[in-house]
């Protein structure tokens, strides 16, 4: 058997403890090193530390742990599903978590992307009241697009209107997932979303992710009927298909292929209308649109997938396919450094790219009072979270990221509350 090629993510941070004087501040930096791995690695304690003596006669630290380590191996927890579906919650969640005291990481994504949310022990909001936030978060996906891949994704998306942050972008950034709001309008009815593909494409089938698709219990609010409507000049518009007395969490349509560079879905019925505020107050909410130049076939396509949380190291193992390469991943989290470390190996015989971003900001419902900001000095990433001002603190964090040991980095854009970099993870060796 040949051996495989591994690089490493390492992500370093610092915690400040908030100043007394009516704000509030924490300071998390992390840093992503992709190296190759040495075999035969071994973790050890600090150079010169004497060993602990036990009392006569009673096993040691180290010999108590060799006896309970063998007990604690065989139990872990197990996923199988790569929509992380309860990833966000106001409970437990119901996904891979890390932890050392001060920093918390949620593990999350999507199908073929793998993302951890960092939060941390004294980034709170102070205003307008009491609350914990999450800070952001660090995200790998394949740099290359799949066949037939989704033609919405990163469109211009304009809407009739909007309510707070729920911007229509949000319908079509690829973040969909577990506990995700994207756009939602104002209250009334008609309301419309249009996109801009920036050139004209070939549209054969479109997708829409209602409400409870990400949100359950929020089936009240999936769209009930509308129009996905087409155009060459952004004005003129022809309907192409109608839905009418949908209740299905995500709506997936074939339509006979067009040529346009202007799509639009005009939604005249946005709820069931089964519950007073769906009735009364009627908002339309698309967590996603997706466009696609041919027919059939699943959103996104089936890959293997297992994710593994280790209690005897509090290790996240995942197993997941990125640009049709079957990938491996380790990820641990140091018990006394804000440090989180992620090896990739590639088992496949081309090399993969790979996409790393560094984000700021909450994953599902955002907000408008936070402060959400990314950078690049060199190549290091960088992503700052604020929480909103007022009479009480006001908490800052921030995220950092590089690539090293890897080939072909690019440097790192930024934009908006995020920063990314491609590089490329060599194949397995022979």
């Amino acid at each position: 058997m040949g051996h495989e090629r591994t690089t490493r993510a390492r992500f370093r941070g610092t915690g400040r403890i908030p100043r007394r004087t009516g704000r509030r501040s924490g300071l998390l930096a992390l840093a992503v090193a992709i190296p190759l791995a040495v075999p035969g690695g071994a973790l050890a304690g600090p150079a010169g530390a004497a060993p602990v003596r036990a009392a006569a006669g009673a096993p040691s630290p180290a010999e108590q742990w060799n006896i309970l380590r063998p007990k604690l191996e065989g139990i872990k927890g197990t996923w199988t599903n790569q929509s992380y579906t309860g990833s966000v919650s106001r409970t437990m969640p119901d996904t891979a978590l890390l932890g050392n005291g001060d920093v918390g990481v949620t593990s999350g994504g999507s199908t073929g992307v793998k993302s951890f949310y960092v939060s941390k022990g004294d980034f709170w909001a102070g205003n307008p009241t009491t609350r914990t936030a999450p800070i952001g978060g660090v995200t790998l996906q394949s740099a290359t697009a799949p066949d037939n891949a989704n033609l919405a994704l990163g469109a211009t998306a304009t809407a009739s209107s909007t309510t707070d942050a729920f911007a229509a972008s949000r319908a079509v950034n690829g973040q969909w997932g577990s506990g995700y709001e994207g756009w939602v309008s104002a209250i009334g009815k008609p309301q419309w979303i249009a996109l801009d593909l920036g050139s004209v494409k070939t549209i054969a089938r479109f997708v829409v992710r209602n409400d409870n698709a990400a949100r359950p219990g929020n089936e009240a609010f999936n769209t009930k009927n509308l129009t996905l409507q087409t155009s060459a000049d952004g004005a003129t518009w022809n309907t192409v298909n109608t839905v009418t007395d949908n209740t299905a969490d995500v709506i997936d349509r074939t339509v006979t292929a067009v040529q346009t560079r202007y799509v639009r879905l005009h939604i005249t019925e946005p709820t069931q209308n089964t519950t007073p505020d769906s009735t009364n107050n009627p908002r339309a909410r698309v967590g996603q649109i997706e466009l696609y130049a041919s027919a059939g076939g699943t959103t996104p396509p089936a890959q293997p997938f297992r994710e593994e949380q280790h209690i005897v190291d509090g290790s996240i193992t995942t197993s997941v396919s990125m640009g049709n390469t079957l990938l491996s991943m380790r990820t641990w989290l140091a018990a006394e450094k804000n440090v989180m470390v992620t090896s990739v190996t590639s088992a496949g015989s081309q090399p993969v790219r790979l996409q790393a971003s560094t984000f700021a900001g909450a994953i599902g419902s955002p907000n408008s009072q936070y402060g959400n900001s990314s950078g690049v000095n060199g190549q290091v990433m960088w992503a700052e979270r604020v929480t909103p001002t007022g009479p009480n603190w006001v908490s800052r964090a921030a995220l950092a990221s590089t690539v090293l040991g890897a080939t072909a980095v690019q440097p790192p854009p930024s934009s908006g509350p995020t920063a990314k970099t491609v590089f490329t993870v060599p194949a397995a060796a022979p």
